[in-house]
């Protein structure tokens, strides 16, 4: 993950980030039929490998030295094979949070 605090002496302050990964998938089938034909594997346990993207962008209200509050938005994106009727940009999706900072800066 690799970020930049734009702004950060001003009483508003932006952080873009984005982060980048790799994700292992492990399933069981304990009747040994079921298959994926993105995969061509038949087998009891099935590891599936995906890339993670991970972009964010953070807004700060830097209220005093002591107190901070923000919002955070952010995506993350999956990409890697299809295993039945798990697809893999059915585990992304778009997120959002609030942030408090107590202390000092």
């Amino acid at each position: 993950s690799v970020g930049y605090i734009f702004r950060s002496d001003k009483k508003f302050s932006i952080h873009p980030e984005l982060g980048l990964g790799w994700t292992n998938f492990k399933f069981y089938d304990y009747t040994g039929t079921q298959t994926s034909d993105a995969i061509g594997q038949k087998s009891n346990t099935l590891w599936i490998h995906s890339f993670l993207f991970n972009p964010s962008l953070t807004v700060v209200w830097n209220a005093t030295k002591y107190f901070r509050i923000g919002a955070v938005v952010g995506a993350r994106g999956v990409f890697g094979p299809d295993y039945l009727r798990l697809k893999s940009y059915r585990t992304g999706g778009l997120y959002a949070g609030i942030i408090f900072r107590i202390g000092t800066f």
